[in-house]
């Protein structure tokens, strides 16, 4: 299975979706701050009859900092989440899978810095969102590929290949477990 998307990084509605990132962001960070401060007041003030102990104080302590320290970084996530590494131009991804057995691959390759710039890795996951794709890599790199710059036989294959690792994924989660 072979598969090739090439792409302008620099297409109308690229602000848009790279906003609509960094607000996922941080919507999430400022989520996970509320629970935690949540979770934080629960161990240190509701008693309701049980006997709160030393830990159980010192662990509510513990979280209520690590809301703070949570609520504190999610203004720097609109400011640090970076979208397709910064590359300018187009990006040509090669998707590849080589046998049944083997795990799929992503070859990119693109002008960075004003030089060619060649990457390959194992793809992690590919998440269908309302605008874009994105592709997460093992290497820890995430890059969105726009609905708008793609066909439709493009969309239709990316989304065969997403639901394959998705089942490829339960598949070796599953076999880890057994």
């Amino acid at each position: 299975m072979k598969l090739t998307i090439e792409f302008d990084s620099n297409y109308v509605g690229k602000r848009k979706n790279d906003l609509r990132e960094k607000l996922a962001t941080f919507r999430l960070f400022i989520f996970g701050s509320i629970v935690l401060l949540f979770c934080a007041t629960y161990m240190v003030f509701w008693d309701n009859g049980r006997v709160i102990s030393r830990m159980d104080l010192e662990t509510g302590y513990i979280l209520y900092a690590a809301s703070v320290i949570v609520l504190v970084m999610s203004p720097f996530t609109l400011i640090f989440t970076k979208t397709n590494c910064n590359i300018k131009g187009m990006m040509k991804f090669t998707f590849v899978k080589e046998d049944e057995n083997s795990e799929y691959c992503y070859e990119l390759q693109t002008i960075k810095r004003k030089k060619p710039y060649y990457e390959i890795g194992k793809i992690n996951m590919i998440v269908p969102k309302k605008h874009y794709f994105i592709l997460s890599s093992n290497k820890g790199k995430s890059y969105l590929i726009p609905y708008c710059e793609l066909s439709k036989d493009d969309k239709e294959e990316l989304t065969k290949l997403s639901d394959c690792i998705k089942q490829l994924r339960i598949k070796q989660t599953n076999n880890k477990e057994s």
